[in-house]
């Protein structure tokens, strides 16, 4: 500000501070508005990025429960196969027992037949003994 010192007015040399003062200080106005912009800049890249993140996630949410849905079908899907296999397994085992219990039934009615067929040979015999002991006499 050297050249102030050729100006004989004071009151013009007063102007000129007042001006460059001003103009200072709207030269550090503008610094703050431009780091204010800065950051608003900042700070909306910040949330578009975080924007996009979160559709991603979302996305990765979206597909990892389409997973989950797809994991939990099959298991149903297994779960009833496997309900099917224990059903046909319940039927096998009830055809076992009924052919078990039938073949036992005819089991004991054939050894029936057969001590009824040995006490008819036994009384035959007993008869036929009895003839014989009687000839002989």
């Amino acid at each position: 500000m050297a050249f102030l010192n050729d100006v004989e007015s004071e009151e013009l040399r007063e102007l000129v501070k007042s001006c460059f003062k001003e103009i200072n200080m709207l030269k550090e106005q503008l610094s703050e508005e431009y780091k204010d912009i800065r950051t608003e800049e900042v700070v909306k890249n910040v949330l578009i990025q975080t924007e996009s993140n979160n559709s991603a996630l979302h996305g990765r949410i979206n597909e990892l429960t389409d997973e989950i849905r797809s994991k939990d079908n099959q298991l149903k899907e297994l779960d009833l196969n496997l309900q099917e296999k224990e059903t046909q397994l319940k039927e096998k085992d009830l055809e076992i027992l009924e052919l078990n219990s039938k073949a036992t039934k005819e089991v004991e009615e054939e050894k029936q037949d057969y001590e009824k067929q040995l006490k008819q040979l036994q009384e035959e015999v007993t008869k036929k003994d009895a003839q014989v002991d009687e000839l002989q006499k």
